[in-house]
């Protein structure tokens, strides 16, 4: 009996076992990133993706990029932001190389106010884009605005000279205040007829600065500096609900995320404070800089900042967490900040600056990457400044003029 050798019986068994297994191929895997080799010109513009910062600047390679349809965005001090969609594949590296257009602000039409009104504030209806315009005539200035005209003034009798103002356009009601026979005196009235419906008279220790009705037009507050509280006043009956005593001097009030909140600018205490309406609690507190006011909220509203007036700076805060931090921009002039707001694109914003005695006031775009400012028009003595999102056009009021602007940001 022969024997086989243990190498021939191993080859054998190779032999056999590979005749019965299927043909074996190699697929390499890639991890699911990709890479972006991004340029632009001007070069140096800053990258997100997916509106995240990845801390580089062009002409740069960003790594690691999860694959699929990616949202890429550049900016550049005193550029449009640019943003465009750019598809990653595992493994692979896409190129892409894009030419920035320089922003601009400029001014499509402007109307003087009536002589001899001077205004002081303005209120601004977003449903309709109209603005009314406090002053000393005894008539509040209704103007219209749009994509690139302003139609006014359209006057409605008051009893004096106002001192600030609210509109309620869901309810037709005009909410001023002004000073008559030596009294404080709250008024309403009908926007249909022009007729005064209610007016309520205050102390003499009443001190209203700002007036602001909240975003479904059932709720008007009333900031009383001098009396240190908020007013709560029903807009649909024109009744004075509550009054809600402030840990320090109202100098400005806005609508919080929902009705049921506000939050307000303290002087004295220099604080920015979230006032349940219901209770009246100051809910969460925020440090600002000296002379807080001129509050605004950012595009998706999960910010809110103020002017620190004196300080030449800005308080922001998350609404998140109530986290607040101070910005400025150490090379601006002025005396003062005095409003702000947020243009259409999130990098930049919109600051008025008091000038310094006999020097004019200017409005600032600042880009909020850096801080700094990227250009400014200088007009005479201004007041405010808002936003028309259906018009996607801005106003300034100045003392005696009103602008209509157009800012190509975004």
């Amino acid at each position: 009996m022969k024997y086989l050798s243990a190498a021939k019986l191993s080859a054998g068994l190779l032999t056999w076992l590979l005749a019965f297994l299927p043909a074996c191929s190699h697929t390499p895997v890639y991890p699911e990133i990709g890479d972006a080799m991004i340029d632009s010109s001007p070069r140096g513009a800053e990258v997100l993706i997916d509106g995240v910062s990845r801390h580089q600047m062009t002409p740069c390679r960003v790594t690691g990029i999860a694959v699929g349809a990616r949202r890429l965005t550049l900016c550049y001090n005193n550029h449009k932001t640019l943003n465009a969609d750019i598809v990653i594949k595992a493994g692979q590296v896409v190129r892409v190389n894009y030419t920035l257009t320089p922003a601009a602000l400029k001014q499509l039409v402007g109307l003087g106010l009536p002589w001899g009104a001077y205004a002081n504030g303005m209120s601004v209806d977003l449903a309709n884009d109209d603005m009314y315009v406090s002053n000393r005539s005894n008539q509040v200035l209704r103007y219209h605005a749009t994509d690139s005209a302003l139609t006014g003034p359209f006057p409605i009798e008051a009893l004096g000279p106002q001192l600030a103002l609210a509109v309620s356009s869901r309810h037709g009601r005009l909410f001023y205040v002004c000073r008559a026979g030596g009294d404080t005196v709250l008024v309403c009235v009908d926007l249909n007829t022009g007729l005064v419906i209610r007016k309520h008279v205050q102390p003499d220790s009443s001190r209203y600065v700002k007036l602001e009705i909240s975003p479904d037009g059932n709720v008007l507050l009333v900031a009383d500096s001098l009396g240190r509280r908020l007013l709560v006043v029903d807009a649909r009956l024109c009744a004075v609900v509550k009054a809600i005593p402030l840990s320090g001097y109202p100098s400005d009030v806005i609508f919080g995320e929902a009705s049921d909140a506000a939050c307000v600018t303290l002087c004295g205490s220099n604080r920015l404070a979230k006032v349940d309406l219901t209770s009246g609690a100051e809910l969460q507190l925020a440090p600002t800089g000296n002379n807080p006011r001129g509050l605004f909220w950012s595009l998706d509203r999960g910010q809110l900042g103020c002017c620190n007036a004196t300080d030449k700076q800005l308080t922001l805060v998350d609404v998140g967490n109530w986290a607040s931090a101070i910005v400025m921009d150490p090379s601006v002039g002025g005396a003062s900040f005095t409003a702000a707001c947020w243009t259409d694109d999130p990098f930049y914003l919109m600051v008025l600056i008091k000038g310094r005695v006999n020097f004019p006031d200017a409005l600032n775009i600042v880009y909020t990457r850096n801080w700094f400012t990227t250009s400014k028009m200088v007009a005479g003595d201004l007041i405010d400044v808002a936003w028309l999102p259906s018009a996607r056009r801005y106003v300034v009021l100045a003392r005696d003029t009103l602008r209509l602007l157009r800012g190509d940001f975004h």
